[in-house]
C-alpha cells in the first residue's frame, strides 16, 4: 500500500503546514502576476454574462430569473413583450434574489 505523502498538511495546527501553504500561495501568485489583469478583465465579463435559469409558466407569460451583475426576475409576455420585474440591485447593495413564486394566474409574485 502507498503512503500518502502530503497526508501531514492535513494537520491545521502544524506550522510546517501553514508555512508550505504560504510558500506554494507565493509560487501561484508569482506565476499569475503578469497575467492578473488579463484573467480579471476576462472573468469579469464571463459573469456579467447573463445565465437563465428557474423558468416558470403562468397564464400572463413566462417568468424566469438571470444573473449578470445581479438578479432579476422577468416576464416574457403571451405578445413576445419582456419586463425585469425585480431587480435585486435596487432592494439593496447585499440583496440576492434566490427564489420566487408566481401563483397560476401570474399576478402575484413572491420574492
Amino acid at each position: 500500500m502507498n503512503q500518502d505523502v502530503y497526508l501531514w498538511l492535513e494537520d491545521l495546527s502544524n506550522p510546517e503546514t501553514l508555512r508550505w501553504a504560504e510558500k506554494q500561495d507565493l509560487v501561484a501568485s508569482r506565476a499569475v502576476a503578469r497575467y492578473r489583469k488579463r484573467l480579471y478583465m476576462r472573468f469579469v465579463k464571463l459573469y456579467e454574462e447573463p445565465i437563465y435559469f428557474f423558468f416558470k409558466v403562468s397564464l400572463r407569460g413566462y417568468f424566469y430569473m438571470y444573473r449578470s451583475r445581479d438578479y432579476r426576475v422577468g416576464i416574457v409576455y403571451r405578445d413576445g413583450e419582456t419586463e425585469d420585474l425585480v431587480i435585486s440591485s435596487r432592494l439593496g447593495r447585499e440583496a440576492i434574489i434566490t427564489n420566487y413564486y408566481i401563483d397560476d394566474g401570474g399576478r402575484m409574485l413572491a420574492y
